[in-house]
């Protein structure tokens, strides 16, 4: 019999949906529970309350992140379970149609009951919303497009791994696996680094977190939040989604038409494929099990030492080999595998090779200096100061905490479109951000900063967040105590980098020994922040751990205490403390005291 060259079968499409029915009616059921739900907290609210149309979709994303891989997962297992049996796999195979057509039939099929459920939803929500008073549709549009690429993606990914193996068990873990692999192997690598790379310093922010994005469905709770808060709306991340997911679909079906369906039952159906499956099961026991067995055993310091590194390679080593034999029994159906090691030969020296690189630093992290022409803006701090707030202050971005209350002088242009609009005498109490939410679209972007006066109430005139300009840019830099922008004040901030550069090995070194032994009572530990504001508004910043003899300290003889203290007995930082005091000048002394058991520096009251 002639096959069919169509690429769509109705016939099986029908089939399916007879067959999973049960799922797209529990899906369709959960949808609309959870949207409906929302419609009856709708109801509760008003337009002058801080919830609209848009926010009450998007404050669904737990329940996304949640639900949409579990009916993905099903759906792809039941629509490809076919290829995991030879008998199915024979019986399809007998069809009059060829591959392609199967393929794009099962595709079509399953994506149908995963995004039916959810155009329902979406369609009563709609009319349901119509009828309380709120209309939304570019929010509703936003969070459809949000909920289809993020199906989409997931659902090919899904269909894709199902044509890499030959049974369902794998499948699932497959998935699983991929969809928290990227920032888990991050988290794992960033974690490994800040204990071993000294001078590195690690933001553990979601949105910090360079494969956060990458993970689909991290980054849809993460967007639904920003895009409730207003701060963006990443159409383009969910475009790329949908973008990605297309082309998966595309591989997918290419490797379909090229798969050996007796492959079924196995874990791995594509023998190119070994290699990447067995190192890839070794690299992920390494860094999950290993650092689990490193911690167990004997917890490494933040600042680890040589013992701790050893110690460390060797749990990395031993649990990449329990990975590495384990997928080789699960590829050969065997325990006799003990005799193909030298892969794990190869793999265990480049881990060590890699750990010794970071360890010694072979990339010159720790020593690295911009160049002084690009450097608009340095910041220096240490442990007791608050490098947090520096770092953004230096980023200057509006949707940050930029702690602005605090500064002398703000200006009330500047504080109204930063959010910190306080006078002094508001204090803390009464004090609250009220944002704007349209009953059509969602967040406006705008917000009002209210405060209490003795029960008189403040109300200042709605603002919305949008980027510094360049003069008031450098009035922040030029008042905060930990920022300097002029040319002095650079070069001060250089000499401190210098001397922690020119002494970076004496300096790791006690690091690593006390934070693995103890800090003595006769020896002084904190952190040094250095960070620099380029001209091209990238923002560096390095985290350098000290330990300075406490006798050198007290005789004076301290070069890196005395270093510092040229920097804070300057001409910009002391006019920063003198207005930070807000206490006349005449009533404090000359001289500049530093505590180095914080590197704590304060101006002393002559009385």
């Amino acid at each position: 019999m002639p096959l069919k060259t169509s690429s769509f079968s109705k016939a099986l499409f029908i089939n399916n949906i007879k067959r999973f029915w049960p799922v797209l009616f529990g899906y369709c059921l959960a949808v609309v529970f959870a949207l409906s739900s929302q419609l009856v907290n709708l109801s509760y609210r008003s337009f002058d309350y801080a919830y609209s149309f848009g926010q009450m979709l998007f404050s669904l994303a737990p329940f996304w992140a949640f639900i949409m891989p579990l009916a993905i997962i099903t759906v792809a297992g039941g629509v490809w379970s076919y290829m995991f049996r030879p008998q199915s796999t024979a019986m399809i195979n007998a069809l009059p149609l060829n591959r392609k057509c199967v393929f794009y039939t099962n595709y079509i099929s399953g994506l149908f009951i995963l995004l039916a459920p959810v155009v329902l939803g979406a369609v009563i929500y709609l009319i349901g919303g119509m009828a309380l008073g709120f209309t939304g549709l570019p929010a509703l549009g936003q969070w459809l497009l949000i909920i289809v690429s993020v199906t989409v993606l997931l659902f090919s990914l899904a269909s894709a791994l199902a044509m890499t193996t030959g049974n369902l068990p794998t499948l699932v873990v497959l998935f699983a696996v991929s969809n928290c692999l990227l920032i888990f192997l991050e988290f794992t690598v960033r974690n490994f680094l800040n204990t071993y790379l000294y001078g590195i310093m690690f933001s553990w922010s979601s949105s910090e977190m360079l494969f956060s994005v990458a993970t689909p469905l991290y980054w849809l709770a993460d967007a639904s939040n920003d895009i409730q808060n207003g701060y963006a709306a990443h159409t383009l991340s969910f475009v790329i989604y949908l973008l990605v997911g297309l082309a998966l679909m595309v591989a997918a079906c290419k490797l379909y038409q090229r798969r050996h369906m007796e492959r079924a039952g196995d874990v791995i159906a594509i023998r190119p494929l070994y290699p990447v499956f067995i190192y890839g099961v070794a690299l992920c026991a390494s860094l999950s099990f290993g650092n689990l067995l490193a911690e167990i055993l004997f917890s490494p310091s933040v600042h680890g030492g040589m013992s701790d590194f050893v110690f460390h390679l060797a749990c990395f080593i031993f649990t990449g080999a329990l990975g590495y034999f384990a997928a080789l029994m699960l590829l050969n159906k065997s325990f006799r595998v003990f005799k193909q090691y030298k892969g794990l030969l190869v793999y265990s020296l480049i881990l060590v090779l890699a750990g010794v690189s970071v360890y010694y630093d072979f990339y010159g992290y720790a020593t690295y200096a911009p160049d002084p022409d690009k450097v608009v803006a340095a910041g220096i701090t240490t442990g007791n100061g608050d490098y947090s707030a520096m770092l953004h202050s230096l980023e200057a971005e509006p949707s940050r905490n930029l702690n602005l209350r605090a500064l002398p002088g703000l200006p009330t242009e500047l504080a109204l479109r930063i959010g910190s609009p306080l006078p002094e005498k508001a204090g803390n109490q009464g004090v609250g951000i009220y944002y704007d939410y349209s009953p059509y679209y969602g967040y406006s972007g705008e917000y009002q900063v209210r405060y209490s006066d003795n029960g008189q109430q403040h109300v200042y005139p709605a603002q919305r967040y949008s980027l510094l300009t360049a003069d008031e840019l450098q009035w922040l830099w030029e008042n905060r105590r930990d920022i300097y922008a002029t040319d002095a004040g650079l070069d001060a901030v250089a000499d401190v980098h210098e001397y922690l550069v020119a002494n970076i090995g004496t300096l790791r070194r006690d690091a690593r020994h006390y934070g693995s032994y103890g800090a003595h009572d006769d020896m002084i530990w904190d952190n040094i922040y250095i960070a620099w504001r380029l001209d091209n508004g990238k923002v560096v910043m390095r985290q350098y751990p000290v330990v300075i003899s406490a006798a050198d300290y007290a005789k004076g003889t301290s070069e890196l205490a005395h270093r510092l203290d040229a920097l804070m007995g300057g001409d910009e930082n002391r006019a920063k403390l003198l207005a930070y005091t807000r206490i006349p000048a005449t009533e404090l002394t000359e001289k500049i005291t530093i505590n180095l058991g914080g590197l704590y520096y304060r101006l002393y009251d002559a009385n």
